[in-house]
């Protein structure tokens, strides 16, 4: 999967739970500026793990400060 195809995943994704449009530029905030909370990032890092098909904590989109810097921690395989 493509960054840009993983960026599609998150909007269309974050949309969906927010039941508003998200745009990619949205992502450059963190998840609690989105109006998302806790139960929609374990929800989007399960999205995630199934599409990229890597383990994916939950708790990186707390760690950082947008949705953007933990999906790029994530594809680094920053898990810690």
């Amino acid at each position: 999967m493509t960054d840009p195809e993983i960026t599609k995943l998150v909007v269309a994704k974050l949309s969906e739970y927010l039941e508003r449009k998200i745009v990619p530029a949205d992502l450059e905030k963190g998840y609690d500026s989105l109006g998302a909370d806790s139960m929609d990032m374990v929800a989007l890092a399960f999205e995630l793990e199934r599409s990229l098909e890597v383990k994916i904590l939950p708790e990186k989109f707390l760690q950082y400060d947008s949705i953007n810097s933990a999906v790029s921690a994530i594809l680094n395989k920053d898990q810690d």
